[in-house]
């Protein structure tokens, strides 16, 4: 059976993911962050950035005054780790450790507390030598006062690996994912928001451009193609970014033999010799320029749809992809103004109809809040920055019908607060899909601009009960079939069969919406059901389902609808529930051989977060089934 699984999860995979699979388990053990590596001098920074780089989304969890006083806040999970920081808290689940990784705290701060975090970073615990000149990372005289200071912080192995104070490294400070945020994070403070008190601190660019170089070097050298998708986008971007930031010549070069060795293009080597011959006429920095321009091409086309969606479907990646992107325009650079562009605009289009009145997105698949920055908000009388900061600018939101039929995603926006978003798409890249739900047509209601019909969310990437939770069919408004999963989940982020969806039927118009649309995720299963559902709505909020399984023997159908914990279930008989909430009521009413009944579950808007709510289950055990289910406000 395990060997059945793995095979329906690899056959789905791109080549190039398996060769780099491979390669990462066969260097693993005998790869170390190189020792002695020569940064080249100082040669200043080039941005010259439009406006100011904004924090990234989730920035302000972490207040200056608690950061400083060692208290870091990160999944609704609070630690005290010192000041300066321990780097590597053992104890932690291993996404609280990537955020404290990530540095996006290092925002709050004034220049001197970002410094100090940042040298505790990289030299904590690390021996001065006396003699000798300084060779990139390592070997940079310390004031006997800094180390004393620093060494509370916890030690490193003279590489930048944080530990912790028994000695244990925690890889996750050289993970690429990690390194990718933390160059971002860095560069845009301190040569964006700082940039003026860090160009006249020449001791603290010592120690700061060294680090920035190597783990830029390193980064090169490590992208994720194994796993492809948000990682290596991010990745690319952080490449970018920091690669715009700085006059390196010898950067460029290092970073132009390694991104044409890795170029997705370059299965050959004709691409590599066709580039070594043009770097004698052309400087390292164009080359690089053109290497790293052509890689984030690339991945934009692949990545970002043509109705605007991320390819992976995720709410909380599309708006964190976008505010990447946004930063990356930001530079002053015009080849990546240019490049981002349109992607921005598309992205930002597609955005607005996965958000909320509240003004937060969707939790389709991987999302949580707080993570991305709030997308929308209703503002009166204030032309405030949500364009700037990621968000959906309120004079470009439409009302009525809307489809992002590359993503699968449709809905209705109305002018009373109401917002209808379906999942009818894909679940997501068949070679990615570690960020997919089995959720298939499932969809969330807001009314009065309150939401009512939730997805669950998602409390943690940890594997275990509530991992397994969030990702399962009955943690969605979906058809849930003899206790099944539309599709094999397993670990924490693995998928193993998964249905096709038949062609979207989208009918728009003024007054309303129809679609219908299907699945066949459960032919696995002894039954070999279909199922088959119609979305029908109008302009007095009123939404229609009608739910069709075809099965080849009798199954156990049970469709659910989850509510928002603030709405209150005042009533209920066999077929029909009276809800309540604080901006009205409304009635749902399920029609068939079937009976009504209460469970419990979960709402999981945040990492880290479980709320209890109720969710309406209604049972049918038949070989054809047919459910019509009516939300009517009232």
């Amino acid at each position: 059976m395990r060997l059945a699984l793995c095979y329906h999860t690899i056959k789905y995979l791109k080549a190039r993911q398996v060769w780099a699979r491979v390669w990462l388990w066969l260097r693993k053990p005998f790869e170390r962050v190189p020792h002695g590596v020569r940064a080249p001098v100082w040669a200043g920074c080039r941005w010259r950035p439009g406006a100011p780089f904004q924090p990234p989304p989730g920035a302000e969890e972490n207040p200056a005054p608690d950061v400083v006083r060692g208290l870091f806040r990160f999944l609704n999970e609070e630690r005290e780790l010192g000041w300066p920081p321990s780097f590597a808290p053992s104890d932690a689940p291993m996404l609280w450790r990537y955020h404290l990784q990530y540095f996006d705290w290092l925002w709050g701060l004034e220049y001197e507390q970002a410094k100090t975090a940042v040298l505790a970073w990289i030299h904590a615990g690390r021996p001065a030598r006396t003699r000798g000149p300084a060779r990139g990372t390592l070997a940079l005289q310390q004031p006997t006062k800094w180390r004393a200071s620093v060494s509370r912080a916890g030690t490193t192995n003279g590489v930048g690996l944080p530990q912790d104070h028994a000695g244990n490294v925690d890889p996750v400070a050289w993970d690429s994912y990690p390194i990718s945020l933390r160059l971002m994070n860095w560069c845009m403070v301190f040569f964006g928001k700082f940039r003026e008190p860090t160009e006249a601190d020449a001791e603290f660019i010592s120690h700061l451009w060294p680090s920035i170089y190597q783990q830029t070097r390193w980064l090169s050298r490590h992208i994720e193609w194994h796993l492809m998708g948000n990682h290596v986008l991010e990745t690319v971007s952080a490449l970018s970014l920091s690669a715009s930031c700085f006059h390196s010549p010898k950067l460029a070069r290092e970073l132009t033999r390694e991104l044409t060795r890795t170029s997705p293009n370059d299965s050959s080597g004709h691409d590599r010799t066709k580039s070594k011959t043009k770097s004698k006429t052309k400087s390292a920095g164009h080359g690089w320029h053109t290497k790293a321009l052509r890689l984030l091409r690339q991945q934009l086309t692949e990545q970002i749809l043509p109705d605007g969606g991320h390819f992976e479907r995720s709410p909380m990646y599309h708006a964190r992809i976008m505010y990447v992107l946004q930063m990356l325009a930001n530079t002053g650079d015009p080849g990546l103004e240019d490049l981002v562009g349109d992607p921005l605009e598309r992205m930002n289009k597609a955005l607005e109809c996965m958000t909320h009145p509240d003004g937060d997105i969707a939790l389709l698949n991987d999302s949580v809040h707080r993570v991305a920055a709030k997308e929308r908000k209703e503002r009166k009388g204030d032309e405030a920055d949500g364009e700037e900061h990621g968000g959906v600018d309120k004079y470009a939101v439409t009302y009525g019908p809307w489809a992002l039929e590359d993503t699968g995603y449709y809905g209705w926006r109305g002018e009373d607060g109401s917002h209808v978003i379906i999942d009818a798409g894909p679940i997501g890249p068949d070679y990615q899909p570690g960020h997919a739900h089995a959720g298939a047509l499932s969809f969330e209601l807001s009314l009065k601009g309150q939401r009512v019909i939730v997805d669950s969310g998602v409390c943690t990437y940890e594997p275990g009960e509530m991992r397994d939770y969030c990702r399962s069919t009955r943690a969605h408004n979906t058809v849930e079939i003899d206790g099944q999963d539309q599709c094999e989940l397993w670990g924490a982020f693995r998928v193993g069969r998964r249905g096709t969806r038949p062609d979207v039927q989208w009918d728009p118009g003024d007054a309303g919406f129809r679609l219908e649309a299907g699945h066949d995720g459960y032919l696995r299963l002894p039954a070999r059901a279909t199922h088959k559902r119609t979305f029908e709505w109008n302009r007095k909020n009123v939404l229609n389902l009608l739910d069709v399984v075809e099965a080849q023997k009798p199954v156990t159908v049970v469709s659910r609808l989850h509510l928002h914990p603030d709405c209150e279930i005042a009533e209920m008989s066999r077929h029909t529930a009276h809800v309540r909430f604080d901006t009205g009521e409304l009635k749902i009413t399920f029609e068939g051989e079937g009976e009504l009944t209460v469970e419990d579950s979960w709402y999981c808007p945040e990492f880290g977060k479980k709320l209890p709510n109720k969710c309406l289950a209604f049972t049918v055990r038949a070989e054809r089934v047919a459910i019509s289910t009516r939300i009517t406000p009232t």
